[in-house]
């Protein structure tokens, strides 16, 4: 099952929703003990996070630390901007997981230019 998350750190859209409708769990572990969430926002794949928040369990999701580093999937988007693909769009995925509940908290303290203004202007607007 750590397929889904492997997909999800692939960036496959398409993969990951046939793992889901399939029954895979996305909890499932993957690199760095990361959630197929983990692992897209990481990414910056606003795809493949938009395919994983449709899951019933999204709420949950948004929510799980994961087990290496203590960091929410919004930590590893912020994370990711910094020193995964520049050209990837984190700030997309970042507004997805705000949208879907998640909280800055540790582990966001430091992004890219543009997952910050992302996070300013959710600050604002609460």
């Amino acid at each position: 099952h750590r397929a889904i998350s492997d997909a999800a750190w692939d960036g496959d859209e398409r993969g990951v929703a046939l793992m889901l409708a399939l029954g895979f769990d996305p909890r499932t572990a993957g690199h760095d003990f990361g959630t197929a969430l983990h692992c897209a926002a990481w990414r910056g794949s606003p795809g493949t996070v938009a395919a994983l928040l449709r899951h019933r369990d999204a709420p949950a999701l948004v929510a799980i630390t994961d087990s290496h580093y203590g960091a929410t999937p919004l930590g590893w988007c912020c994370h990711g901007s910094l020193h995964g693909n520049s050209a990837h769009d984190h700030a997309a995925v970042a507004r997805l997981l705000l949208d879907a509940g998640a909280r800055p908290g540790a582990g966001t303290e430091e992004a890219s230019p543009s997952v910050e203004a992302v996070l300013a202007a959710w600050s604002r607007s609460q």
